[in-house]
């Protein structure tokens, strides 16, 4: 059973929140460009996506990846910003 472009982000947000945050906090757009070389950012959530979909989707991952690069870097940056609001309010006594 294919999964739908809503599971597929869904799954994808998780990644880069449960993932990729730990691992990279700032990306920019030439980090972003498609690629299957190991170690790109490309490379890594596509790896972790084909896994926890448990399907092969070939050709597909070109033009997933050009939609979704940008919500990967929008979920990096409100990752960061969650952690900052988290450090500020416990150093503010809240």
């Amino acid at each position: 059973m294919a999964q739908s472009q809503a599971g597929r982000r869904h799954v994808l947000i998780s990644i880069v929140r449960d993932h990729l945050f730990s691992r990279m906090k700032f990306v920019n757009k030439t980090q972003l460009r498609y690629s299957r070389s190991r170690g790109t950012v490309c490379q890594f959530v596509l790896q972790r996506l084909v896994q926890c979909t448990s399907n092969n989707w070939g050709q597909e991952k070109a033009e997933f990846w050009d939609e979704c690069k940008n919500l990967v870097q929008k979920k990096l940056t409100e990752q960061r910003n969650n952690c900052t609001q988290a450090i500020n309010k416990i150093t503010a006594g809240e």
